[in-house]
């Protein structure tokens, strides 16, 4: 009779332990999820400082005042989407 109890509390401790296994894996996937998203987001603004820095460099060159470069980058940029 005593093996019987000790079968079933076998069987509990390995259901046990797989629910929490699997409980922790989904807030450990939660957690790496929030972190790529968090470099997904410094990525982006990392490339679009990029690509903004060639087209400021050459309306300095053109001799163009800051705000007339920066309106003419918001137009391409917005002609881009339409």
């Amino acid at each position: 009779m005593n093996s019987g109890y000790a079968r079933w509390r076998f069987v509990l401790i390995v259901l046990l332990t797989t629910t929490v296994g699997l409980y922790l894996s989904g807030w450990l996937f939660g957690a790496l999820k929030a972190v790529g998203d968090i470099l997904t987001l410094y990525f982006t603004a990392w490339l679009l400082q990029f690509l903004r820095h060639g087209c400021y460099n050459s309306c300095s060159r053109l001799s163009l005042t800051p705000w007339r470069g920066v309106a003419s980058h918001a137009s391409l940029v917005f002609r881009s989407f339409m």
